[in-house]
């Protein structure tokens, strides 16, 4: 389940995209990395949220950020990609 907003400026650049979400499950998961580990059976995860920002015709920022269904924050990333006029994407 989340949510997503946008804004686009007159260029057409997308200058703010923000999103959050959480996972829920109707079920444990009965997936784990060690045959004997227990399933979790957590009934939902932590949010995630996610913005980045289009700064110029060939700039974009972006980052995340997920917790766990405790509060911990499990993970967290920072992304920056220049695409060039031939379409060539730098990450």
């Amino acid at each position: 389940l989340g949510v997503s907003y946008s804004l686009f400026d007159p260029e057409g650049l997308e200058r703010l995209r923000a999103s959050v979400g959480q996972s829920y499950y109707f079920q444990d998961r009965r997936v784990t990395l060690i045959s004997n580990d227990e399933s979790d059976s957590e009934k939902n995860t932590g949010p995630v949220v996610s913005l980045s920002s289009q700064l110029s015709q060939h700039f974009t920022i972006g980052a995340n950020s997920a917790w766990m269904s405790n509060g911990t924050n499990s993970q967290r990333d920072f992304q920056m990609y220049y695409t060039g006029d031939k379409g060539n994407l730098y990450n």
